[in-house]
């Protein structure tokens, strides 16, 4: 299944011929304005390091000669030149990154793939006044692209989603200020 259902809100970046734009976030330094950042926009501020974990690939993208350790490490080099630690540690956050693919039986060259980035988070639940793991964002990449020139497209697509995710960073981080 290419789309996934989430009980938090999803920030949903597309990525294809046509359309591979971020929704820009509009920076400004006062407190004020941070307050006014979603909870999902505001979990991202201060965080100084991070857990990178990447699931299994699907057989799809493994065949293209995708693999989850080139993955975490072109993730972890992305974090490093943001100066963000990665770490082992399991109270930082960690970014896990996961991947869906279809293939479609009226064109079988071409992979339709989805690529997950949630930022986990420990957190109160005041309702249940208890500490838990929980997904605080999440960043949705996806594409259609023919199988020759898939493992260069996720590679991409991971780029444009770390990206997003080191902007998330930095912007609310200025924000909090």
């Amino acid at each position: 299944m290419i789309f996934r259902t989430h009980p938090r809100l999803t920030l949903l970046l597309a990525v294809g011929v046509t359309c591979g734009a971020f929704i820009p976030l509009a920076a400004g330094p006062a407190l004020q304005e941070y307050r006014q950042l979603a909870d999902e926009e505001r979990a991202f501020a201060n965080i100084d390091r991070l857990q990178i974990e990447v699931l299994p690939l699907p057989k799809e993208l493994e065949t293209s000669g995708l693999r989850s350790k080139k993955i975490r490490e072109q993730v972890a080099k992305a974090c490093r030149a943001a100066n963000i630690t990665i770490t082992d540690d399991a109270s930082a956050p960690k970014l896990v990154i996961t991947s869906t693919t279809k293939v479609n039986d009226r064109h079988p060259d071409t992979v339709v793939y989805a690529i997950f980035l949630d930022l986990v988070q420990r957190t109160h639940l005041i309702r249940l006044d208890e500490e838990l793991l929980l997904p605080t964002a999440t960043y949705v990449l996806f594409a259609g692209k023919a199988k020759d020139k898939l493992a260069g497209a996720v590679h991409d697509s991971v780029d444009e989603g770390i990206a997003a995710v080191l902007n998330s960073i930095d912007y609310a981080s200025k924000m909090r200020q």
